[in-house]
């Protein structure tokens, strides 16, 4: 009779870092993105100003530790992964959509913030959609790395070794 593999044994395929690394940094930007910055405005007591004035700093914040995870990810990951020419177009993608939300649309919207603080209405804008679709883009290129990472690790069988 043979006795069914407990689900704490150990498993069959090991995972490192350098696999996970890209599916965290999808974590965090989906996470802070489309689940923490739409929540805030959820929020009873607070005015539309303060509630748009904390969603900038927390993109400030979020800017920072993605331009870490970025470089990171560039430091380490395309010379680990199964395509590295491709995984380095995912590192670009990820630093060049990075670095326009950082340079370009942070201090347009800034602006309009100071607009609202100072009581005026900015009218409508374009940074804000354009600020998702990189946001989406983003997303795709560490899925894209995600699955370079994965199909880079070494597995190893029942009962054999790497």
């Amino acid at each position: 009779m043979q006795i069914p593999a407990s689900p704490f044994a150990a498993p069959t395929q090991r995972t490192d870092w350098h696999e996970t690394l890209p599916w965290l940094c999808l974590g965090l930007l989906a996470g802070i993105s489309f689940v923490v910055q739409p929540a805030k405005f959820l929020t009873p007591g607070l005015t539309r100003e303060q509630l748009v004035s904390v969603g900038s700093t927390l993109f400030h914040v979020s800017h920072a530790l993605q331009l870490f995870l970025v470089l990171f990810c560039a430091a380490l990951l395309p010379q680990r992964t199964h395509q590295p020419a491709l995984a380095w177009a995912c590192v670009a993608i990820l630093g060049a959509a990075l670095t326009t939300q950082m340079l370009v649309l942070m201090p347009a919207l800034d602006a309009r913030l100071d607009l609202l603080r100072a009581g005026r209405d900015p009218g409508p804008g374009m940074q804000h959609p354009i600020y998702v679709a990189l946001e989406f883009l983003k997303m795709g290129a560490l899925i894209v790395l995600g699955r370079q990472a994965r199909r880079a690790m070494p597995t190893t069988t029942p009962g054999g070794s790497l």
